[in-house]
Protein backbone atom coordinates (compact mmCIF):
# COMPACT_ATOMS: atom_id res chain seq x y z
CA UNK A 1 0.00 0.00 0.00
CA UNK A 2 1.42 3.37 -1.01
CA UNK A 3 2.07 5.93 1.68
CA UNK A 4 -0.02 9.05 1.58
CA UNK A 5 1.75 12.31 1.08
CA UNK A 6 1.77 14.55 4.10
CA UNK A 7 -0.55 17.51 3.71
CA UNK A 8 1.38 19.39 6.37
CA UNK A 9 2.96 22.51 4.92
CA UNK A 10 6.69 22.90 5.40
CA UNK A 11 7.80 26.25 6.73
CA UNK A 12 11.34 27.67 6.61
CA UNK A 13 13.68 28.23 9.54
CA UNK A 14 12.25 28.99 12.97
CA UNK A 15 8.71 28.43 11.72
CA UNK A 16 9.57 24.76 11.33
CA UNK A 17 10.98 24.43 14.88
CA UNK A 18 8.95 24.18 18.09
CA UNK A 19 9.41 26.87 20.73
CA UNK A 20 11.38 26.06 23.85
CA UNK A 21 9.60 26.34 27.15
CA UNK A 22 11.36 28.76 29.45
CA UNK A 23 10.22 27.49 32.78
CA UNK A 24 12.80 26.48 35.33
CA UNK A 25 12.75 22.93 36.77
CA UNK A 26 11.99 24.38 40.21
CA UNK A 27 8.95 26.21 38.81
CA UNK A 28 7.76 22.93 37.28
CA UNK A 29 8.42 20.94 40.50
CA UNK A 30 6.71 23.56 42.65
CA UNK A 31 3.66 23.29 40.41
CA UNK A 32 3.71 26.87 39.25
CA UNK A 33 1.10 27.38 36.57
CA UNK A 34 2.95 30.31 35.07
CA UNK A 35 6.65 30.86 34.50
CA UNK A 36 8.44 33.67 36.25
CA UNK A 37 8.27 37.18 34.66
CA UNK A 38 11.78 36.75 33.12
CA UNK A 39 10.86 33.41 31.59
CA UNK A 40 7.51 34.76 30.43
CA UNK A 41 9.41 37.50 28.57
CA UNK A 42 11.59 34.86 26.87
CA UNK A 43 8.51 32.84 25.85
CA UNK A 44 6.82 35.97 24.48
CA UNK A 45 9.96 36.93 22.57
CA UNK A 46 10.01 33.51 20.84
CA UNK A 47 6.30 33.71 20.09
CA UNK A 48 6.50 37.26 18.70
CA UNK A 49 9.55 36.38 16.57
CA UNK A 50 7.71 33.41 15.00
CA UNK A 51 4.51 35.41 14.56
CA UNK A 52 6.42 38.11 12.72
CA UNK A 53 8.07 35.44 10.50
CA UNK A 54 4.65 33.93 9.77
CA UNK A 55 3.29 37.29 8.57
CA UNK A 56 6.42 37.74 6.47
CA UNK A 57 6.12 34.21 5.04
CA UNK A 58 2.63 34.99 3.70
CA UNK A 59 3.63 38.47 2.49
CA UNK A 60 1.44 40.29 5.00
CA UNK A 61 2.03 43.27 7.26
CA UNK A 62 2.18 42.60 10.98
CA UNK A 63 -1.31 42.87 12.45
CA UNK A 64 -3.32 41.69 9.41
CA UNK A 65 -4.77 38.81 11.40
CA UNK A 66 -7.88 38.21 9.25
CA UNK A 67 -5.75 37.83 6.13
CA UNK A 68 -3.33 35.57 8.01
CA UNK A 69 -6.25 33.39 9.16
CA UNK A 70 -7.46 33.03 5.54
CA UNK A 71 -3.96 32.22 4.27
CA UNK A 72 -3.52 29.57 6.97
CA UNK A 73 -6.94 28.12 6.17
CA UNK A 74 -6.08 27.91 2.45
CA UNK A 75 -2.77 26.24 3.27
CA UNK A 76 -4.08 23.68 5.77
CA UNK A 77 -7.85 23.15 5.35
CA UNK A 78 -8.81 21.22 2.18
CA UNK A 79 -12.23 22.90 2.06
CA UNK A 80 -10.58 26.29 1.51
CA UNK A 81 -8.63 25.17 -1.58
CA UNK A 82 -9.79 25.48 -5.17
CA UNK A 83 -9.52 22.57 -7.56
CA UNK A 84 -8.64 23.59 -11.09
CA UNK A 85 -10.55 22.27 -14.10
CA UNK A 86 -7.64 19.95 -15.00
CA UNK A 87 -7.43 18.37 -11.54
CA UNK A 88 -9.45 15.21 -11.06
CA UNK A 89 -10.93 13.70 -7.95
CA UNK A 90 -9.00 11.01 -6.11
CA UNK A 91 -9.45 7.37 -6.93
CA UNK A 92 -9.46 5.34 -10.09
CA UNK A 93 -11.69 6.54 -12.91
CA UNK A 94 -14.88 4.59 -13.32
CA UNK A 95 -14.90 2.31 -16.36
CA UNK A 96 -18.35 1.13 -17.25
CA UNK A 97 -19.03 0.22 -20.85
CA UNK A 98 -22.46 -0.09 -22.53
CA UNK A 99 -22.23 -3.89 -22.76
CA UNK A 100 -21.58 -4.05 -18.98
CA UNK A 101 -24.84 -2.17 -18.39
CA UNK A 102 -26.71 -4.69 -20.51
CA UNK A 103 -24.96 -7.64 -18.80
CA UNK A 104 -25.93 -6.23 -15.40
CA UNK A 105 -29.53 -5.74 -16.50
CA UNK A 106 -29.68 -9.27 -17.92
CA UNK A 107 -27.97 -10.86 -14.89
CA UNK A 108 -30.28 -9.15 -12.39
CA UNK A 109 -33.39 -10.17 -14.31
CA UNK A 110 -32.08 -13.73 -14.77
CA UNK A 111 -31.45 -14.05 -11.02
CA UNK A 112 -34.93 -12.75 -10.24
CA UNK A 113 -36.45 -15.31 -12.68
CA UNK A 114 -34.31 -18.16 -11.24
CA UNK A 115 -35.44 -17.35 -7.71
CA UNK A 116 -39.07 -17.10 -8.86
CA UNK A 117 -38.88 -20.63 -10.35
CA UNK A 118 -37.81 -21.92 -6.95
CA UNK A 119 -40.79 -20.09 -5.45
CA UNK A 120 -38.56 -17.61 -3.65
CA UNK A 121 -38.99 -13.92 -4.11
CA UNK A 122 -35.92 -11.89 -5.01
CA UNK A 123 -35.80 -8.12 -5.23
CA UNK A 124 -33.54 -6.14 -7.52
CA UNK A 125 -31.49 -5.11 -4.47
CA UNK A 126 -31.07 -8.75 -3.38
CA UNK A 127 -30.04 -9.74 -6.90
CA UNK A 128 -27.42 -6.96 -6.97
CA UNK A 129 -26.09 -8.15 -3.61
CA UNK A 130 -25.78 -11.71 -4.98
CA UNK A 131 -23.90 -10.42 -8.03
CA UNK A 132 -21.51 -8.39 -5.87
CA UNK A 133 -20.82 -11.12 -3.31
CA UNK A 134 -20.97 -14.43 -5.22
CA UNK A 135 -17.69 -15.87 -6.57
CA UNK A 136 -19.54 -17.04 -9.70
CA UNK A 137 -19.92 -13.40 -10.79
CA UNK A 138 -16.58 -12.17 -9.38
CA UNK A 139 -14.88 -11.81 -12.77
CA UNK A 140 -17.71 -9.74 -14.20
CA UNK A 141 -18.38 -7.46 -11.22
CA UNK A 142 -14.99 -7.47 -9.54
CA UNK A 143 -14.70 -4.78 -6.87
CA UNK A 144 -18.23 -3.46 -7.34
CA UNK A 145 -20.33 -2.89 -4.25
CA UNK A 146 -23.94 -3.99 -4.24
CA UNK A 147 -25.20 -0.40 -3.93
CA UNK A 148 -23.17 0.65 -6.97
CA UNK A 149 -24.64 -2.22 -8.98
CA UNK A 150 -28.12 -1.31 -7.79
CA UNK A 151 -27.65 2.33 -8.83
CA UNK A 152 -26.30 1.29 -12.25
CA UNK A 153 -29.18 -1.16 -12.69
CA UNK A 154 -31.73 1.52 -11.87
CA UNK A 155 -30.11 3.92 -14.35
CA UNK A 156 -30.04 1.37 -17.16
CA UNK A 157 -33.54 0.06 -16.39
CA UNK A 158 -34.90 3.60 -16.68
CA UNK A 159 -33.18 4.05 -20.04
CA UNK A 160 -34.36 0.67 -21.32
CA UNK A 161 -37.95 1.36 -20.30
CA UNK A 162 -37.82 4.75 -22.01
CA UNK A 163 -36.34 3.15 -25.16
CA UNK A 164 -38.78 0.26 -25.07
CA UNK A 165 -41.82 2.50 -24.82
CA UNK A 166 -40.41 4.70 -27.59
CA UNK A 167 -39.52 1.66 -29.72
CA UNK A 168 -43.03 0.25 -29.63
CA UNK A 169 -44.29 3.51 -31.08
CA UNK A 170 -41.52 3.72 -33.68
CA UNK A 171 -40.31 1.59 -36.57
CA UNK A 172 -39.05 -1.36 -34.51
CA UNK A 173 -42.63 -2.32 -33.79
CA UNK A 174 -41.65 -3.49 -30.30
CA UNK A 175 -39.15 -6.04 -31.61
CA UNK A 176 -36.86 -6.87 -28.62
CA UNK A 177 -33.85 -7.39 -30.91
CA UNK A 178 -34.31 -3.94 -32.43
CA UNK A 179 -34.65 -2.43 -28.96
CA UNK A 180 -31.46 -4.23 -27.87
CA UNK A 181 -29.56 -2.85 -30.88
CA UNK A 182 -30.90 0.63 -30.12
CA UNK A 183 -29.95 0.19 -26.49
CA UNK A 184 -26.35 -0.77 -27.24
CA UNK A 185 -26.01 2.23 -29.55
CA UNK A 186 -27.31 4.70 -26.95
CA UNK A 187 -24.89 7.63 -26.63
CA UNK A 188 -25.95 8.13 -22.97
CA UNK A 189 -24.43 4.77 -22.08
CA UNK A 190 -21.15 5.71 -23.68
CA UNK A 191 -20.86 8.90 -21.64
CA UNK A 192 -21.76 11.17 -24.57
CA UNK A 193 -25.04 12.46 -23.19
Amino acid sequence: MAKRKSTRKKYPGLLNQPMESHQTPSEILMGADKPSPENRAKNFQQFFQRLSLLFEHYGLRMGEFEKLALELARAHVPGFRYRGPDERKRGAPQKWMPHKSFELYADVNALIRQKAKREKRCSVSQACRILAETPRYAARYKGQKHKSLLRRYQEVALKIRARWSGATKQSSGGDPAAVLIDFLAMPELRGKS
